[in-house]
């Protein structure tokens, strides 16, 4: 079952009611009055006001999911005009600029304001509108946001406290002609209400109540402001109405029995003098009203309702019936019946809450609109996706371009590298005097392969250029002992050793040595690996081995030379399988 929790804030005290139903039943779960304690400068401040609210919300178990938070009549300008317009649309859209001239006293930007019909006459409206100064707005928002507390809505406590009274027997009967006064006697304040059926007429606040009494007692007794201040509660209490000085005379200083009968005159004389100062309250709220009829009733609550006379006074001076207002009327109360002086406002808050709001007025607007705590993140979180929106397209095309910026380097270099491929390789393994050095079986090998290269794009061609290239070093170094150096600059360990084409050098060096010794020659057979030469040739004198083998012996890894056989062939001689070794390097 929904629930809803109603806040009055008054100047001494926090009145919390948390109720519980829809419609027009409800039960009241929790009603507290916590006093706003002064702190050492007499002053009720922001601090003490949250402490007095923490401890009423505790003591109410309320669970501040739906809030109403009510905002003082006494801070707001209350004035019935005519607007020519009858739809609310309309209203709404003149509502502010009506009003100005209204509130000569204000900048019309600085109030927030909202409007109940009362009327329509032709095309014209009649309005009660309600101007609430922003400034006081934010304080009563400020009281309750620092205890955790965001209320849904802010409604007029005048406006509660009508809502609450419609509930009460006498009060909801609309088809009876005639104004209603409802009297809320607070401790420093009181507010007259004055109504014609459903609808809510005046709105009046008064700087008097229950503490005028003790001001008044104090004064005019000589007593410390407690000790009135005591009197005035025992005098108010709904159990034991003040009525005879001698019912306070524990209280009361000790005096002749003279002294006691000047002071009950003196308390009496006080009540009167309230009753007849909220008489004439009352008498020019409605001359200030056009009322047809006349007052039909009047309806008195609050902390100082139980003044002793006040009933009677009022009956007598206005002719009509005057009542307490059964402010619990309607309610499952069961064990709340002491809250009956003080909790009918708190009551009509959190009524609204849960859809009973006969005014409809609502004062969170403009930026004090209400908005759930999804929606209050709603326009950053859409400003922040923009921004991660903006960045995320912005990073893509950056991207996209470094990525078309890739591709067109990568093709550059695969350009580059097939030119230099075909200058390099191709070129060579197309001659057929260089087929087997390069690795291939024919020249159609080595055509095929540039062709497969000219359809490759980019990175696979790359790849396929350098498999090739690697191909190409492993037949050398198998065939031929070349030994290429690696990307560091150094030699594969496995290819240390010296390369057969070393070896071949070295040999043909000592041939190149001695040729003037040797002679004519000619090599007709020759076998090289890192180890030994092998060669069988026809030299033109007996001594050529002799003198080839001098220059053998100087070579680098020299081990031994052998000249195999020697036989002569005419005027030459033929050495067949001679052998030149080296030492076997790891």
């Amino acid at each position: 079952m929904a629930r809803a929790t109603g806040i009055e804030i008054t100047e001494t005290s926090v009145r919390v009611a948390e109720l519980e139903g829809g419609g027009k039943k409800f039960r009241l779960v929790g009603a507290v009055e916590t006093p706003i304690e002064p702190n050492s400068s007499g002053e009720r401040g922001l601090e003490e006001t949250q402490a007095a609210l923490k401890q009423a919300l505790k003591a109410a178990k309320a669970k501040r999911e739906f809030v109403v938070l009510g905002i003082p009549a006494a801070k707001a300008t209350i004035r019935e005009i005519q607007i020519p317009f009858t739809s609310d649309d309309q209203i709404k859209k003149v509502l502010k600029f009506e009003c100005e001239s209204h509130l000569p006293t204000q900048n019309i930007e600085d109030v927030v304001v909202d409007y109940h019909k009362i009327g329509e006459m032709g095309p014209r409206s009649r309005l009660l509108i309600v101007a609430v100064p922003k400034p006081a707005l934010k304080e009563q928002l400020l009281k309750v946001s620092r205890s955790g507390i965001d209320p849904s809505h802010v409604d007029l406590d005048a406006a509660a406290l009508f809502a609450r009274a419609r509930q009460v027997p006498g009060l909801d009967d609309d088809d009876e002609k005639g104004a209603k006064v409802i009297l809320d006697l607070g401790e420093t304040t009181s507010t007259i209400l004055v109504g014609t059926g459903e609808h809510l007429r005046m709105v009046r606040c008064l700087r008097m109540g229950a503490e005028s009494l003790t001001r008044a007692i104090s004064t005019d007794l000589g007593i410390d402001r407690s000790e009135a201040r005591t009197m005035t509660q025992q005098m108010l209490r709904a159990d034991a109405p003040f009525a005879t000085v001698a019912q306070l005379e524990a209280a009361a200083p000790a005096a002749t029995k003279t002294s006691r009968e000047l002071q009950g005159d003196i308390l009496k004389d006080k009540q009167d003098e309230l009753a007849r100062r909220i008489s004439a309250e009352i008498r020019r709220s409605l001359s200030s009203v056009q009322l047809e009829p006349s007052l039909v009733g009047i309806w008195i609550t609050g902390p100082a309702a139980r003044t002793p006379g006040l009933e009677s006074r009022l009956a007598d001076n206005f002719r009509v019936p005057v009542r307490p207002l059964d402010t619990l009327h309607g309610l499952d109360h069961s064990g709340l019946e002491a809250s009956s002086s003080f909790i009918a406002t708190a009551v009509g808050l959190a009524q609204k809450a849960l859809g009973y709001d006969p005014l409809g007025l609502e004062f969170r607007q403009e930026e004090f609109r209400f908005t759930k705590r999804f929606d209050q993140l709603r326009t950053p979180l859409l400003f922040a996706g923009a921004l991660l929106l903006v960045l995320f397209v912005f990073l893509g095309i950056n991207e996209f371009k470094r990525q078309e910026a890739m591709i067109r380097d990568t093709q550059t270099v695969s350009d580059i590298c097939l030119n230099e491929y075909q200058g390099m390789i191709l070129k060579r393994g197309a001659d057929p005097n260089r087929i087997n050095a390069m690795g291939y079986e024919n020249v159609e090998e080595s055509s095929k392969e540039e062709e497969r290269l000219v359809k490759l794009k980019g990175l696979p061609r790359v790849t396929q250029i350098r498999s090739s290239i690697n191909r190409i070093e492993r037949h050398l170094t198998d065939n031929f002992g070349v030994v290429f150096e690696n990307a560091e600059g150094s030699k594969p360990p496995e290819l240390e050793a010296r390369s057969a084409l070393f070896r071949l050098d070295q040999f043909m060096g000592c041939f190149g040595r001695a040729k003037d010794k040797v002679g004519w020659f000619s090599i007709d057979k020759l076998q090289v690996s890192s180890t030994d030469v092998v060669w069988s040739m026809l030299a033109s004198s007996a001594d050529s081995f002799g003198i080839l083998q001098a220059e053998f012996e100087k070579l680098e890894g020299y081990v031994t030379a052998k000249v195999g056989t020697t036989k002569s062939v005419g005027d030459k001689y033929l050495y067949t399988n001679c052998r030149l070794e080296f030492e076997r390097e790891n």
